[in-house]
């Protein structure tokens, strides 16, 4: 029998314009001046539709456990589509993470189970196996199993870029380029002859490497991808001050004194594996104080959204617990909610995502929030048109000479943010990596009106953040079982009712200080609150019934305001669907047609009307359930004209929501019109025809 293996995705996001790439597989950015589509980021948070976002199956790429069975989402879909005999003959590669001490336990189960172990990791508890797919779900019932993700594969997602975020005066006034430290990058590889690599003396700046593809002992770079990310963080720019070379700017990284570790994790098509990078991850982690190494980049990452919890999220974390500062490109995969991935999604990496010289947030540039609704990415830099260096052009000798190309994309941003963080430790080498990471977030200028999904705290301004951390705000919802608040996640959206109960962190106060909270800047929640001698303070506090949408939670002092933090009032959704079961969504039906209604965050335990076209009342005194669902069916009016219209929610007089609803016209593909005929949308955009049962 031919056994099929499933390889998965970690898109290590070539988030840069390809470069010399035969095969751009997932054109994470572009070079093409037409592609860039500057549309600034306009999806409000209030917008977001977590429950529709969920009522699709998920990809292979979707990395959160929502029903706790212990099996990322995505393989889980992908177990319970097949049959029996598909299950029993296809294989997937998998990284199985145990409970904290159980490694060697986990082991034994897998051998006693005749599943083939390829690796252990020790950065993080965890074992990359290959299994067939019907031996999973038994795995994931082993108590000491807490989570089976997809060894999905991952991809490779400054001259001007760099006034932009403010590094020029770090070198002019502070003499800063990050002499005595080093920044690993985990790419493609690293062309070792570019004169970007080598300091004025002749050294050269690539003090180790490691390659996880081909095990080469020499650098090289088969792609082009590290070789420009590498430039982009620590290039000395001595290949661009000779005019001969074709340019007459400098062309450099914001860490031009800083040594560099290349790690080879993605093959010449810049793609990997999940466990190509953890392995990677734990090599540097291994090496750190062998080399100084103060930052990890990695300009990669998975296509498709994470939870922060999978395998390479973890190893991320815990290459922070270990004192290296890990920065990831957030992807290209914008401008919609929920599009970034891991390791992006992990809580202690720095996410980068991509603005214009302009400060606007490129369209391209993925947002969050994160599949568990944390706010990222954490900050932007410059990520369209950065000149950095490139592999030679071999086909072209007539230009050889140039060895530099204009890059785009969330990959060549995240090194910019590397080289900054470097200069940072290199003025203020007794700052913790909390602090560090601090000031680069809080000192950022932000954009609209504080911490958001698309900016996050904003575009990095590095001179600032030499003044260390800004006061800030960490924002987590409680939840309750039964009527007592039992957990809080860092989640800063809510329903309205019941009114959303929420501790609020505050760090990097004046110390013994006294403050005040506002709600939207004028409704007091809370007065006189201490902060402690570490500039600390934590309180919960229960917020007022507002509107739906975007509000603030605002700090004060007896001089005024200090900072805010921005929090969602999630306003209620609706979808609809054939059949009560919701395995697919719909928009349109035939007159006369029953259709079933559901939708999250109501009020719980009221009542709602059900409207059509703001008038006609289709169903009155709908039930809520106690976790504030609606689910119910409404037969669309017999006398509904072809064309849109809308259902509507309401409480009362008080409008809650609505959506778009087709009514079509009813030509079925043969035979008489009864209850067994069988519809589908096709062609004109209210004609059906075909066998979609409504």
């Amino acid at each position: 029998m031919k056994v099929k293996a499933i390889l998965i995705v970690l898109t290590l996001t070539l988030l840069i314009t390809p470069i010399n790439v035969a095969h751009n597989i997932y054109p994470f950015a572009s070079d093409d001046e037409n592609s860039r589509n500057e549309v600034p980021y306009g999806q409000d948070a209030d917008k977001y539709d977590t429950n529709e976002r969920l009522s699709a199956p998920p990809s292979i790429y979707d990395l959160m456990d929502r029903d706790g069975n212990g099996i990322a989402d995505g393989l889980d879909w992908r177990i319970k589509s097949l049959n029996a005999s598909r299950k029993s003959a296809e294989e997937v590669e998998v990284i199985i993470q145990p409970d904290p001490g159980a490694l060697q336990l986990l082991n034994k189960h897998l051998q006693k189970y005749g599943i083939r172990i390829l690796r252990k990791f020790h950065i993080m508890p965890a074992i990359h196996a290959k299994m067939r797919l019907n031996s999973i779900e038994s795995i994931a019932r082993l108590p000491i199993v807490r989570r089976i993700d997809p060894n999905v594969e991952v991809q490779a997602l400054l001259n001007t870029s760099l006034p932009v975020i403010g590094v020029p005066p770090l070198w002019m006034n502070y003499g800063l380029n990050g002499t005595g430290q080093t920044i690993a990058i985990l790419d493609t590889g690293i062309w070792s002859d570019h004169p970007d690599f080598y300091f004025p003396d002749g050294r050269s700046k690539i003090i180790a490497w490691y390659d996880l593809v081909n095990f080469n002992p020499t650098p090289y770079d088969d792609n082009g991808h590290g070789t420009a990310v590498a430039g982009a963080a620590a290039g000395t720019g001595l290949g661009s001050m000779n005019a001969s070379r074709g340019t007459s700017l400098l062309i450099r990284g914001p860490a031009y004194g800083a040594n560099i570790v290349a790690v080879k994790v993605l093959d010449k098509y810049g793609t990997g594996t999940l466990a190509s990078v953890i392995l990677g991850i734990q090599w540097v982690v291994d090496h750190k104080d062998d080399y100084n190494i103060t930052v990890i980049n990695l300009s990669l990452g998975t296509r498709g959204p994470s939870d922060g919890k999978d395998a390479l999220s973890k190893a991320a974390n815990s290459a922070v617990d270990a004192g290296v500062i890990v920065v990831a490109a957030a992807g290209n995969f914008g401008p919609e909610p929920y599009t970034l991935g891991s390791p992006a999604a992990a809580e202690k990496v720095i996410a980068v995502g991509a603005v214009e010289r302009s400060m606007s947030i490129v369209s391209w540039s993925s947002r969050g929030p994160t599949l568990d609704d944390r706010y990222k990415p954490d900050i932007c830099a410059v990520g369209v048109s950065v000149i950095a260096p490139s592999l030679p052009y071999l086909k072209y000798p007539e230009i050889q000479w140039w060895i530099y190309r204009a890059v785009s994309g969330t990959s060549i941003a995240a090194p910019q943010i590397a080289g900054a963080i470097v200069l940072l430790k290199e003025s203020h080498p007794d700052w913790t990596l909390e602090m560090l990471k601090a000031a680069m977030l809080t000192r950022a200028v932000p954009m609209e009106g504080g911490v958001n999904n698309a900016y996050g705290y904003g575009v990095v301004n590095a001179s600032n953040a030499l003044y260390g951390p800004a006061p800030a705000l960490t924002v987590y919802t409680w939840s309750f079982i039964g009527n007592k608040p039992t957990f809080a996640e860092a989640v800063a959206s809510a329903p309205r009712n019941p009114n959303p109960y929420v501790l609020i962190n505050g760090k990097w106060f004046a110390p013994n200080s006294l403050i005040d909270i506002k709600w939207d800047n004028v409704t007091h929640l809370a007065t006189s609150i201490n902060i402690n001698e570490n500039g600390s303070f934590a309180v919960n506090i229960t917020i007022p019934r507002s509107n739906w949408g975007i509000h603030y939670i605002s700090i004060w002092n007896s001089t005024g305001f200090i900072t805010q933090y921005r929090y969602v009032i999630l306003r209620p959704t609706l979808m609809f669907s054939a059949s009560d079961l919701f395995q697919t969504t719909m928009d349109f039906a035939r007159p006369g047609v029953t259709v079933w209604a559901k939708g999250y965050h109501y009020d719980p335990n009221g009542t709602i009307t059900i409207k059509w076209d703001n008038a006609t009342v289709l169903a009155d005194d709908v039930p809520i359930d106690s976790e504030g669902m609606l689910k119910t069916d409404v037969t669309i009016p017999l006398n509904a004209t072809t064309g849109l219209h809308y259902i509507s929610i309401w409480n009362g007089t008080e409008f809650i929501t609505q959506r778009e609803f087709h009514v079509v016209e009813a030509t079925p593909v043969s035979g008489i019109i009864n209850e067994n005929t069988t519809w589908t949308r096709y062609g004109s955009p209210y004609i059906l025809t075909g066998d979609l049962l409504l």
